[in-house]
């Protein structure tokens, strides 16, 4: 049994701590790594368009 001290951890941390018992159980690392993974799917997805336009703005720039 771990005992940790409330005072120095936030009410979210502690929260989650005292949720999630195993903290490092399979499920919970599955869910860590799919929402990892979504969030930084989407940020790939946000930041391909703007990479797209710049290689289409910059080679029609070059052809003119």
């Amino acid at each position: 049994m771990i005992i940790l001290p409330s005072t120095n951890i936030s009410p979210w941390i502690h929260h989650i701590l005292l949720s999630n018992v195993t903290l490092v159980s399979p499920t919970n690392m599955f869910w860590i790594r799919t929402s990892l993974a979504s969030f930084l799917f989407s940020e790939i997805l946000n930041f391909v368009p703007y990479s797209l336009s710049g290689i289409v703005t910059y080679g029609i720039d070059d052809y003119i």
